[in-house]
């Protein structure tokens, strides 16, 4: 084998292994609905070695068990935050709790925009999206700069 080859054949190696657990060690806050987006993406970030804190709304306890199982078998962990937990938390103790659970925290990413219709708006009228509370957000990019 030439030399050109065995560099080549080693160049693949690297790309088809080191790519899957690219985010090792990182920790993802995932917000957002239950859609087939955001299970997409979960699967995706523990495939890459990412661990997940969850704050998904409306997510039955058998499916949130069911993603937890699947981060765990990619080798990944998942702290689960539930609605009661968002809703009776301010937003700077729902960090230091996953901060707590997870260790830090690395990456935010928020799906959670909704269609509302609102009083307003009349019936065939196209919705508005809304997005979660500022301070949720505001919390977790203090807490990011400080890590």
């Amino acid at each position: 084998m030439s030399e050109n080859q065995t560099n080549n054949t080693k160049i693949k190696r690297e790309y088809s292994i080191l790519p899957r657990k690219k985010l090792l060690g990182k920790v993802v806050l995932l917000i957002g609905s239950d859609t087939s987006i955001l299970q997409s993406l979960i699967d995706q970030l523990a495939q890459k070695g990412a661990d997940i804190a969850l704050l998904c709304w409306q997510m039955s306890r058998e499916k949130a068990q069911k993603i937890k199982e699947s981060v765990q078998a990619a080798g990944g962990h998942l702290y689960l935050i539930e609605q009661k937990d968002y809703q009776a938390l301010n937003p700077s103790h729902l960090i230091e709790r996953i901060v707590a659970n997870m260790g830090h925290l690395d990456i935010f990413i928020d799906l959670s925009a909704q269609k509302v219709e609102t009083a307003a708006e009349g019936a065939g009228s196209e919705p508005e999206l809304r997005y979660p509370d500022w301070q949720f957000s505001q919390a977790v990019f203090e807490e990011m700069l400080h890590t």
